[in-house]
């Protein structure tokens, strides 16, 4: 069975090592960027995911950036937006434009691997590139 792979996209570096940090943990296969167009430019080289982590706020280009440009061109593709600014407004916001999940930060590894959990399986569609195709559907167990 394939593990799952996660594009990590957050302008703290800090904040990506520790999500890559936690998920590897769990057997997560990680991938980073520090900005909205680095995470567009793996994206449209086919690469593989099956789940997007995107901080909400970050200079240039934003998670509703890449949530919107995500939904538009791989919409089978879950993005769940992490933030330090969370409101009932910004939650309504991005759940409205098709996020799978909003998680406020700080967050706890649990906290974390709870929210990517409950993403995975709210979408068990397999991993797809660019091209919409797709491979083998995974497991996930997040007891």
């Amino acid at each position: 069975m394939r593990a799952p792979r996660v594009l990590v996209v957050d302008d703290e570096r800090s904040v990506c090592q520790s999500v890559d940090k936690i998920l590897r943990r769990r057997g997560f296969l990680i991938d980073q960027a520090l900005e909205v167009e680095a995470a567009l430019q793996i994206l449209e080289r086919g690469e593989r995911f099956d789940l997007v982590v995107a901080d909400l706020m970050m200079p240039k280009a934003g998670g509703v950036e890449l949530l919107k440009q995500v939904r538009a061109t791989w919409p089978k593709l879950p993005v769940l937006l992490i933030t330090g600014y969370a409101s009932i407004a910004s939650a309504v916001e991005v759940m409205q434009l098709g996020a799978a999940g909003y998680l406020p930060k700080p967050f706890t590894p649990e906290e974390l691997e709870e929210a990517v959990g409950a993403v995975l399986q709210k979408n068990p569609a397999p991993a797809a590139d660019a091209d919409g195709a797709a491979e083998g559907v995974f497991g996930l167990d997040v007891g």
